[in-house]
């Protein structure tokens, strides 16, 4: 058919263009649906992603504090071996302390750290060895009253080591006269006398970290820190592990929780301050690198801790990385039977091994069975 350049379109073309028209319009709209399930499914893989960032710099805050370390009672009497580093994990435990079938994938990662959020100065004096006291300033009323993430714990903080202390009794009553290394070192008035009005007398408890009775004194405690005056912060303690999900049957959690404490129903770390979450996590691993090479396994970088159920992570592969056994937190040595600083024992966990740790990582594995490490450097 001749058709002039004034005729218009022909029947035939019409159609054609329909046709055409009408595939271009399906093959888009599958391409918009396709892509609209693309990024539901990458909205879920960001969410994750942010969570595990969102974990990742809660840890990292409040585990990298440069060189400051925190202590308590390790239950030894020997008397180098009375503290152990507030910094250990614990296979089969959930992130509430219990334990049990649903927890049997749970590593928990428990550690003390000081709180970041006061700023107010508080200077320690002295302590009474007599009256087993702390002398401070005053200030310490506005430094417990400030918000925190854990209540009624105190660090001692003369660098590199903090030690961690419950409280008992804030009291306004001195002694008087004051032991002679305090006078040396407290405020005066303008005769020269104490001003025992500044000072405030702390009657404290120091803390285990098996919990339970410590088996030495408040004043071997306050003897790790023999140099006064000392810094006195408020202390918090964390626990991190699997948790059930508050909103999913049967589905797990991995959460950072801020543990409560009280000078009388102890530490519990169920219903703390939730710091951070990622959701559904069937399994976590825990493990940490040391300063110094095992002489008797010099090829292994890394050491996870296992336990009766907690086996060894797909992402631990011999020689570089190994495991290392904990089985019962409350019976823990703070150093094996010949075990030095220079000569580690890998095969067995023990207290004194947390002074040299370098690194730890902590693997989650998902619903999916992906792994995530994140890895944080504690020098």
């Amino acid at each position: 058919m001749v058709r002039s350049k004034a005729a218009g379109f022909t029947l035939t073309e019409v159609v054609m263009a329909l046709a055409i028209s009408a595939i271009l319009v399906l093959g888009i709209s599958g391409l918009l649906q396709s892509t609209f399930v693309s990024l539901l499914s990458g909205e879920g893989d960001l969410k994750d992603a942010q969570a595990r960032m969102v974990l990742k710099k809660a840890l990292l805050r409040r585990l990298s504090m440069s060189n400051l370390v925190t202590y308590g009672l390790s239950g030894s009497t020997v008397p180098t071996d009375t503290h152990g580093r507030n910094l250990f994990a614990l296979p089969s435990v959930c992130a509430d302390q219990t334990s049990g079938a649903q927890c049997a994938s749970s590593t928990l990662v428990h550690f003390a750290s000081v709180e970041h959020g006061n700023n107010v100065p508080v200077t320690a004096y002295c302590w009474n060895q007599v009256a087993q006291t702390l002398i401070v300033d005053r200030t310490i009323e506005d430094l417990l009253n400030a918000p925190g993430e854990t209540r009624d714990l105190i660090a001692l903080i003369q660098p590199p080591a903090m030690t961690t202390w419950g409280i008992s009794e804030v009291s306004a009553t001195t002694p008087n006269p004051l032991p002679a290394d305090c006078i040396a070192r407290v405020p005066k008035l303008s005769n020269g006398q104490p001003d025992l009005a500044a000072l405030r007398q702390l009657r404290l408890f120091p803390l285990s970290i098996k919990g339970g009775n410590p088996v030495v004194s408040a004043n071997l405690q306050a003897q790790f820190n023999q140099k006064f005056p000392q810094r006195v912060s408020r202390i918090n303690m964390y626990a991190a592990g699997l948790l059930p999900s508050v909103t999913k049957a049967g589905v797990m959690d991995f959460v950072l929780n801020a543990c409560k404490f009280s000078p009388t129903s102890g530490m519990s770390c169920a219903d703390g301050q939730t710091l951070a979450k990622v959701e559904n996590i069937k399994a976590n691993y825990y493990s940490q690198r040391f300063k110094v090479r095992v002489p008797s396994a010099p090829d292994t970088i890394d050491y996870q801790i296992v336990g009766a159920s907690v086996g060894l992570a797909k992402t631990c592969e011999a020689p570089t990385c190994a495991p290392m056994t904990l089985r019962d937190w409350t019976t823990t040595p703070y150093r094996l039977p010949g075990e030095t600083r220079e000569n580690l024992i890998p095969t067995e966990f023990s207290l004194m091994k947390q002074d040299l740790i370098e690194s730890i990582s902590l693997t989650l594995v998902d619903g999916k069975d992906k792994y995530q490490t994140i890895q944080l450097s504690l020098e």
